[in-house]
């Protein structure tokens, strides 16, 4: 069901990844400072972009492929994959 969905507005599309990843570039999660609530996952895919209040067109910081770091209890289930947005989103590790 989800393999056509397309992300809008501020909203990011993404797959857990069930096993986490313990180094990814230079980011590095010591086992002592691994919290449940943050995960990785990879972005499936995410709208182009959003207007602010101010009708200021922001762009997105991610895209399809990325890894990042993100807040799990902000997404929001959808089959095996997840909904969030990008202010729940602390870090991209490419």
């Amino acid at each position: 069901m989800s393999d056509n969905i397309k992300a809008m507005g501020r909203n990011i599309l993404i797959e857990k990844m069930e096993n986490q990843v313990e180094q990814r570039g230079v980011l590095v999660i010591p086992e002592h400072a691994k919290v449940d609530s943050y995960a990785f996952a990879k972005v499936v895919s995410a709208a182009d972009g959003y207007y602010d209040k101010n009708d200021k067109y922001i762009k997105m910081s991610v895209k399809a492929g990325d890894i990042i770091v993100y807040k799990e209890e902000s997404a929001l289930k959808l089959d095996k994959r997840f909904f969030l947005t990008e202010e729940h989103i602390f870090a991209v590790v490419n």
